[in-house]
């Protein structure tokens, strides 16, 4: 038996306190996050370079948040989601911007198939996203 506490994946700053990172021997991880009402989360997009972002697999295990999405062709979609009946997978695939606003106290999981790595992150600030034209 192997019982262990995890620590917070960065006790320097305050979401770093609230996200606690379970990696797996295989290379797998989850990602638990504690998320406070009128909290935003991402304000970013992925490339898709790591596997794990291609597309970024979200689980929102409870709480209600405003989800807005962003893409290359200038459209633009947002939506309120509740995990209220049970967990809700959010699935967002490489260029796609992406902000959650928490309208309540949240709890996400994140899946990766890689272990996160600080130094490649395949995070890019929105201000970055390359823009095409319409089809």
């Amino acid at each position: 038996m192997n019982i262990r506490e995890i620590p917070p994946a960065n006790p320097a700053n305050e979401k770093g306190k609230r996200t606690f990172e379970i990696k797996f021997r295989n290379g797998h991880q989850i990602t638990y996050c504690l998320r406070k009402a009128r909290e935003e989360v991402g304000k970013h997009f992925h490339k898709g370079s790591d596997p794990s972002k291609n597309p970024e697999v979200s689980i929102l295990l409870s709480g209600t948040i405003h989800l807005f999405l962003c893409y290359p062709n200038g459209h633009k979609q947002e939506r309120v989601i509740t995990a209220n009946l049970g967990p809700t997978i959010i699935e967002i695939e490489p260029l796609v911007g992406h902000t959650f606003i928490c309208l309540t106290d949240c709890v996400f999981v994140e899946y990766r198939v890689t272990h996160f790595d600080p130094a490649h992150t395949d995070c890019y600030p929105l201000s970055e996203l390359p823009q095409t034209q319409p089809a």
